[in-house]
């Protein structure tokens, strides 16, 4: 299967991409049916950044250094999955 990078964002770091393929690769030979999704976090534009030029794409553009982002989203994630199921069960559809 025939790859693209896209590179535009900046230099890939390919310690990191062939531990991932590396990864990927072992998931699929145990287990045929393995998914792998990228999510990628967009957080809310801030003035300082706007100011400055930086493209609010780029990788330098951090908006907010909250150490609890990334746990507040795990959480919101999981509530939106849990109401999801409720509501699928609740029409009595497969969960």
């Amino acid at each position: 299967m025939m790859q693209t990078l896209i590179t535009n964002h900046g230099p890939l770091d390919t310690r990191y991409l062939n531990n991932i393929k590396s990864t990927i690769d072992k998931a699929l030979a145990e287990h045929s049916r393995t998914i792998a999704i990228r999510i990628d976090l967009r957080m809310p534009i801030d003035q300082f950044y706007n100011e400055t030029g930086l493209s609010d794409d780029s990788p330098a553009f951090i908006t907010n250094t909250d150490s609890n982002a990334i746990s507040r989203f795990t959480k919101s994630l999981k509530a939106q999955i849990d109401a999801d199921l409720l509501r699928k069960r609740n029409t009595e559809k497969r969960v």
